[in-house]
């Protein structure tokens, strides 16, 4: 264990994306936010 939160780092990432007009690009990010669709 980090204790790093993924779930925050991974909404934090999402939230400086779109401030930056971009879709995030890791692949992390995106199989998780998969996941959480459903």
């Amino acid at each position: 264990e980090t204790g790093i939160d993924m779930d925050k780092l991974i909404d934090a990432g999402v939230y400086i994306s779109q401030a930056l007009g971009r879709e995030p690009n890791s692949l992390a990010s995106k199989a998780i936010r998969a996941k959480r669709a459903g």
